[in-house]
């Protein structure tokens, strides 16, 4: 694509189960829906770019397992990229720009979400990266990350299990990394910064293993809140 098929949701649709879809590069003013295991795979990182239409998901992954979205350029929409009662989803090395709400929203599902690059929409209840009510679906991994000022949380977590690994997170208002509602987390190896109230959260009888992050620009570098537990070794602030 193009050439193949006229939109990206024409080949969607076309596809047989388990097939990849490359894209040229170019743009793709579309908003898709994914209910069975593909992949979809751009060239440079961010030189296919999808989206461009206002409100919902640009690209919606529902109900489905085995998905691949890898090296897109994904612009606007409420969200990025949804994530719906699904799993063993891979979300990778794209870059995220103009969501208003979220950037990457997994619901009812597990994804393992690494290497990408988020820039959402400006606003106080923005979140880059969010996995949300999760806790009977596998562990998901959010590694190796950009999100640059997303204006509520950079990366929340609710009633979910999750990794949060080696990302870099700049901004967010309310707290830079957020574990909430008996959430059980590991995180570690992440860099935040300018995330003005909290640095790392964990709140509402959740439970964190916080170890080796590098925190600065925070009131309250980490926060404990609710009930919760916390293990901390070799975390740096300032």
């Amino acid at each position: 694509m193009p050439g193949d098929y006229p939109t990206l949701a024409t080949a969607i649709l076309e596809a047989a189960d388990g097939a990849t879809i490359t894209l040229a590069p170019g743009r793709y003013v579309e908003q898709v829906v994914i209910n069975r295991s593909l992949s979809i795979i751009g060239g440079e990182p961010g030189s296919a770019r999808v989206g461009g239409v206002a409100g919902g998901a640009v690209i919606s992954i529902r109900g489905t397992t085995g998905v691949t979205i890898r090296g897109l350029g994904i612009v606007g929409g409420d969200i990025g990229i949804s994530v719906i009662e699904s799993s063993d989803i891979t979300i990778a090395d794209n870059i995220i720009t103009g969501s208003s709400f979220r950037g990457i929203d997994v619901v009812y599902g597990a994804a393992t979400v690494t290497g990408n690059r988020i820039q959402p929409a400006p606003g106080p209840y923005v979140i880059g990266i969010r996995v949300a009510n999760a806790t009977s679906w596998p562990e998901s991994v959010i590694s190796g990350n950009v999100i640059d000022h997303a204006g509520g949380y950079g990366i929340a977590v609710n009633f979910a299990n999750v990794t949060v690994d080696g990302n870099d997170v700049v901004g967010g208002d309310r707290a830079g990394i957020a574990i909430n509602e008996m959430s059980h987390a590991r995180v570690s190896g992440n860099a935040i910064s300018e995330a003005s109230r909290y640095g790392i959260l964990v709140h509402d009888m959740s439970h964190a293993v916080v170890t080796e992050n590098v925190i600065s620009g925070s009131d309250e570098p980490i926060k404990l809140t609710y009930h919760s537990t916390v293990e901390l070794s070799g975390n740096e602030t300032d």
